[in-house]
Parts: structure tokens; sequence; C-alpha cells
């Protein structure tokens, strides 16, 4: 799979995770220069207030692919700023059944 997000995010591939803090709002499709050249580039936000050690995040972003894949070559381009505290991460894998709470079993 590859994507150029040339018809914005394309929610056939991807999906937004509304865990952890993520919210729909904090995913877009913006332009910016990538190796010289103008291209459609994902760019994902975070929220976040305090000072020093005392910092909260209120809401960051969390994107999925539909499909699952298996192992294989991955390649992700990246642009990353330099904030003290931020975490940036890529896993080649990971999955969590989640249910709307209207379906929990009670308790």
């Amino acid at each position: 799979m590859a994507d150029n997000f040339n018809n914005g995010f394309n929610s056939t591939n991807f999906v937004v995770l509304k865990q952890k803090g993520s919210l729909l709002e904090n995913v877009e499709i913006v332009t910016d220069k990538v190796d010289g050249i103008e291209k459609n580039v994902l760019k994902l936000a975070m929220h976040a207030e305090g000072t020093g050690d005392a910092w909260h995040v209120y809401s960051g972003a969390v994107v999925q692919t539909r499909d699952f894949f298996a192992s294989g070559r991955y390649e992700v381009r990246a642009k990353v700023p330099r904030v003290e505290g931020m975490i940036w991460a890529l896993w080649t894998f990971h999955y969590e059944t989640h249910y709307d709470v209207a379906h929990l079993p009670a308790g």
C-alpha cells in the first residue's frame, strides 16, 4: 500500500483511533516540501500545556492502517519537531480490540 494523500485522508486506507487522547481534529493533510518537491503530507498534531516538568497532554493523534500487513519492507518519511517531551512512534504491529461503551457487558 502507498498513499500520496492527493485525495485527502483516505478512510479506505487509514483510520484515526479514538483512544489515548487521539482526536480526528488533530489529523489533516497539508502541503510541505519533501526533498525540495511540494507534496501532500499527513500532519499529526498534539496539544499540551504546562511548564518545566509539569506538562499535561490534552490530545494527540493516532493513525492506523485499515488492513493488516505482514513482515516486509516499510518506508516512512517523517519530519518530527524538536520538542522536549513529545513522543513520536511507529509500530510495525499493534493490535487491540476496542468496543464501543454501549456494547460492553455491565460492570
